[in-house]
């Protein structure tokens, strides 16, 4: 487990001989009692500071690589040592129906499906770098799923005469420099096919991958 966490949430700074540590929040959640465990973390291990990201998680900086196994030793007794961070498995989601207002569709929960996936059938791509899956509970991208190399936003359709919830999929955005274009819709998929949609995806891009 440490080694995964290693290899996925600790990245080399450019000052030599310090790291930095994503501290992964699955669907952006953290309790009281893990964020005074992270503040001191930040003094004892860091320069004292915890930055957020537009990924839902939190970064610790300048820590020093003989430092790293004590620091996740204390992440973990917390559990805020999860692997995968910034990865193919860590997938983001707006509050969605569960709280806003204007959500149409549960994106937490089509979160915590995928999650869930990705620890079981599609563990074997829950590292993968550079592809992201984000969730919106509606046409408003709160969950960037435009930004998406795969998005979804949340809608409703009929079918057979009664009303569902379905997700729009969303493929193909790029933020790379010199080549940014924002995600195209694809295909309205209901919401309870939406695992298996990625999957039979996921499976195609690692089959015939270039």
């Amino acid at each position: 487990d440490y080694l995964r966490w290693r290899a996925t949430n600790v990245l080399q700074q450019k000052q030599s001989g310090y790291f930095l540590v994503q501290v992964r929040l699955e669907l952006g959640d953290i309790t009281p009692s893990q964020l005074r465990t992270l503040a001191f973390a930040a003094r004892e291990f860091g320069d004292g500071t915890v930055r957020s990201t537009n990924q839902q998680n939190f970064v610790l900086r300048w820590i020093r690589l003989d430092r790293v196994p004590a620091l996740y030793r204390l992440l973990a007794s917390v559990g805020l040592a999860t692997a995968s961070a910034e990865r193919l498995g860590d997938v983001t989601a707006c509050p969605g129906g569960d709280t806003c207002q204007l959500g149409i569709t549960s994106s937490r929960g089509l979160a915590t499906a995928l999650g869930d996936v990705f620890k079981d059938v599609l563990r074997d791509l829950a590292d993968e770098a550079g592809i992201r899956i984000k969730i919106s509970g509606c046409p408003n991208s709160c969950g960037q799923h435009h930004i998406a190399n795969i998005g979804f936003y949340g809608g409703a359709k009929k079918f057979n005469g009664q009303q569902a919830p379905t997700y729009q999929m969303m493929l193909g955005a790029s933020l790379e420099q010199g080549q940014v274009q924002y995600a195209k819709p694809v295909a309205k998929v209901p919401s309870k096919n939406i695992p298996g949609a990625v999957e039979a995806l996921l499976r195609l891009y690692q089959a015939e991958r270039q």
